[in-house]
């Protein structure tokens, strides 16, 4: 009786066992099944879960849905950008994916794009190295897609580069009810605008815990374009026929810092490097000697004042070409005039010269060839819209133009867009892999001797260090670098004559950018231009960067073992030299970058041509001989 008990059990719980396996066999060999989501369905994913290097999960709850009420199982593994065809013929009001993503490089993107049958995007899922683990796993993750205004999807876009993933599953909701239920309560736009906010603030905490990790030199923060959506973002770079938006690696996020663009040499230091004010004094090496170039120069400062126009904003139209070849321009206006004329001239007037260049973004060089042939209006005559239908330009127009004899491209390397900013005034400067356009103000130096670029932005004064960056940017990523040569009122070409000064009274004066010294210099002024006017300790003949103690000392945000203020001396026979920056922000002190200058060469086994350099830790180098 017992065993014949016994055997019973045993029965129902083999039957049972094989119910649950017959179960599981159909769910997971049924593939693309439209159905309502079950303890069965959740209880598949287990199985199908495919292995990886130990994924780390995908946190924040500002990025997950509740579980949608319908399942559509895809299974799918994705090395190269593809298409899932979603086959939904209602209406949804939120999506979201479960999958492993695998990243391989510093360069590798991940992107997982909705789009409806109206081909509008909304990003659901995006990885990059500064925002993901290289191995991650995702449960029910949503971006732009947590909660929508009923579409009609279409279909999925998988965009990869370097990487891969491997999609188990979407979720998706086919009525409010389905959704969190704060998004009925408060209105699906409302819960959307509290729901972004959080979700920024959630990235820029992962991307500066990443930065600190990879003892990056830039800091990530709530900037003027980081609550953009995909598609904003994608107008405000201007794809140029691209169907993407570029991997832009977190800049629009970018408040501060040195933005090293992966592809470039990587920080080999253990402890981030100083990072020079953004009002850093410019540094020179022996100018007497041939093909001279400033070890360091910054428009914003130049003769102790600031010669750039100020930062503007293109919004979400692609116009950074036309913005970039402007302030070029009008900082060239201001360094070959040797005074602050700030013109003010119209980037809508080129932009309504290229029907679509709002969406499909264009060249600096449209804008430059029009300052040469036509000319083109101030501001005020044609304001700036952020489209391409306002172009009733003033009644009197013709006499507002500004014009330039001529432009030329730039060689994109190192030395010779250095000595063209600093001998012709401001340029401008693409990068390649984002089909973004900027001006270029200056340059300088970092510890490791890489050239760091500084670039006023069109993202408003709202993003940046006020609308500038400093970047390491590839010479591979460089492109579309131009100058503009001897602008002028085409009104009155002979309106503004060339000003000549001499404000420190050391006989040597600074007549701006151009070669030749002109008429209007005091009779006291020498032959050769001053290279600093504010400062009579630095002369042509007196402008090298002194070596032994010379410090650098900055924020202690970006030193953290460093003192503010330096407090060190110069050696006998060397002056010092200090400039002061108070630095912005909750707990940031004033900052002191001291250094010492001597007229003579500074490295006694150095050649006297050698370019000498100094930076942060008595460190120095020397590009020819040895130094001591």
């Amino acid at each position: 009786m017992r065993k014949e008990k016994r055997r019973k059990n045993i029965t129902i719980v083999i039957v049972i066992l094989i119910v649950i396996i017959v179960s599981l066999f159909y769910i997971i060999y049924n593939k693309n099944i439209t159905g309502k989501a079950s303890f069965l369905d959740k209880l598949s994913d287990l199985f199908q879960k495919k292995e990886s290097l130990s994924p780390s999960k995908s946190s924040g709850e500002n990025f997950k849905s509740l579980g949608y009420n319908v399942l559509k199982t895809i299974d799918k593994s994705f090395s190269e950008s593809s298409e899932i065809d979603l086959d939904i013929s209602k209406p949804i009001y939120g999506l979201s994916i479960n999958a492993v993503s695998d990243m391989y490089s510093e360069n590798s993107l991940i992107r997982v794009i909705l789009v409806d049958k109206d081909n509008n995007e909304y990003l659901v899922y995006e990885a990059y190295p500064l925002l993901e683990d290289s191995s991650t796993n995702i449960e029910n993750f949503c971006d732009e897609t947590c909660s929508l205004s009923e579409i009609s999807p279409s279909k999925l876009k998988i965009i990869l580069n370097s990487a891969s993933i491997d999609i188990s599953k979407i979720e998706y909701a086919d009525s409010l009810k389905a959704l969190k239920p704060d998004v009925e309560k408060k209105g699906i736009s409302d819960y959307n605008k509290e729901l972004k906010k959080l979700q920024v603030s959630e990235k820029i905490s992962k991307i500066n815990s990443k930065i600190k990790q990879k003892n990056l030199r830039w800091v990530a923060g709530e900037t003027s374009v980081s609550s953009l959506s995909y598609a904003q973002k994608k107008n405000l770079v201007g794809v140029l026929g691209k169907d993407e938006l570029p991997n832009l690696q977190g800049f629009e996020y970018y408040s501060s810092g040195i933005f090293d663009l992966a592809g470039g040499k990587p920080t080999t230091t253990n402890s981030s490097p100083p990072v020079p004010p953004q009002n850093f004094t410019n540094v020179y090496s022996d100018p007497t000697s041939q093909n001279f170039i400033p070890l360091s120069w910054d428009w914003r400062i130049a003769h102790g004042e600031n010669w750039m126009t100020p930062v503007r904003n293109q919004f979400s139209c692609a116009s950074c070409w036309a913005f970039a070849a402007i302030g070029a321009t009008e900082g060239d206006i201001n360094t070959y005039y040797n005074q602050h004329i700030n013109a003010d001239i119209s980037e809508q007037d080129s932009v309504c010269r290229h029907p679509g260049s709002c969406t499909n973004g264009g060249y600096p060089s449209n804008t430059l060839s029009e300052l040469q042939s036509t000319g083109l209006v101030d501001e005020q005559c044609l304001p700036y819209t952020g489209s391409e239908t306002s172009c009733t330009k003033c009644s009197d127009s013709q006499s507002r133009l500004w014009k330039i004899t001529s432009y030329s491209s730039v060689s994109i390397d190192d030395a010779s867009t250095k000595k063209t900013v600093f001998e012709k005034g401001p340029i401008t400067f693409g990068i390649y892999s984002w089909w973004h356009v900027m001006t270029l103000a200056g340059y300088y130096p970092d510890s490791t001797n890489q050239t760091v670029w500084i670039l006023k932005n069109s993202w408003g004064a709202g993003w940046g260090e006020t609308g500038y960056a400093k970047m390491i940017v590839p010479q591979s990523d460089r492109y579309l670098f131009s100058s503009a040569s001897v602008p002028y009122f085409a009104a009155n070409p002979s309106l503004y004559q060339i000003k000549c000064y001499d404000k420190d009274n050391d006989n040597y004066c600074n007549w701006g950018t151009s070669q030749a010294k002109p008429s209007s210099c005091p009779s006291n002024c020498l032959d050769k231009k001053d290279l600093d006017d504010s400062n009579s300790s630095i002369t042509i003949l007196n402008a090298t960067l002194a070596a032994g103690n010379a410090l650098i000392s900055v924020c202690r945000e970006y030193l953290p073992n460093a003192v503010c203020p330096t407090t060190s001396s110069c050696p006998s026979g060397y002056n010092m030299l200090k400039t002061s920056y108070k630095c912005s922000g909750k707990g940031r002190n004033v900052a002191y970058w001291s250094y010492c200058v001597k007229d003579t060469n500074l490295c006694g086994k150095c050649s006297s041509n050698t370019e000498l350099i100094t930076y942060d830790y008595c460190a120095q180098s020397c590009s020819k001989g040895n130094c001591v």
